[in-house]
């Protein structure tokens, strides 16, 4: 697939995939005990991001621009899912029937153009990863290879993806990955953080997410 970049729109998360209270009975301190509270509430946050990172999933949902800077993709040989004109989303899982927000163009004016679902472009996310194709009959515009004096690029994708918006459809295996991955913060020791972190790459390593 052509270059692209990612850029998350909305880089923090309301909730977390784990709370305070969680990480506390997994480091075995009191519920009462509040000194550390602040330090877990970082430990958590950086627990997420390397989940996230390392299985290429969002837990919480997030919005992200995929940004093509030499316009539409074309995939040659065996190298495309559906079509050598589809767009594959690189983060999973895509939130469902509501994520994909929308596709963006520069025409050859360097006017950006917005793609109506439908009737423009199809989705097909029955499987990982989602792919955008054009609909029937239809091919992808003339874009302007260059960003636009706006800095908005030749193709915007914007798509949201996550479990939801809590903690409450998340997989067991995320949570106690990043339960033992914050208790290999918290702990002093060398040998046992290696220990904990070793055993939370175990159970994400079934869960990762390869983009192809």
């Amino acid at each position: 697939m052509s270059d692209y970049y990612l850029k998350q729109v909305a880089p923090i998360p309301a909730n977390e995939p784990v709370t305070v209270e969680m990480v506390k009975r997994q480091v075995r301190l009191a519920q009462t005990e509040g000194a550390f509270d602040e330090e877990l509430k970082l430990l958590i946050a950086a627990a997420r991001r390397w989940a996230e990172n390392f299985t290429s999933r969002c837990l919480i949902e997030q919005t992200w621009d995929m940004l093509f800077a030499k316009g539409f993709p074309w995939l040659e040989g065996a190298h495309y899912i559906v079509d050598p004109h589809e767009i594959r989303i690189p983060r999973a899982p895509l939130k469902v029937s509501t994520g994909i927000t929308h596709v963006k163009y520069l025409d050859t004016n360097g006017t950006q153009q917005t793609l109506i679902a439908g009737t423009d472009y199809n989705l097909i996310d029955r499987g990982e990863p989602a792919v955008i194709v054009p609909a029937y009959s239809k091919s992808w515009p003339s874009t302007r290879d260059w960003t636009n004096s706006s800095g908005q690029y030749p193709v915007e994708v914007r798509f949201i993806a996550g479990y939801g918006a809590d903690a409450s459809a998340i997989p067991q295996n995320f949570q106690n990955a990043l339960l033992l991955h914050v208790e290999a913060g918290f702990e002093r020791d060398p040998d046992i953080q290696e220990l904990l972190l070793a055993r939370a790459e175990a159970l994400l390593w079934q869960e990762r997410f390869f983009p192809r």
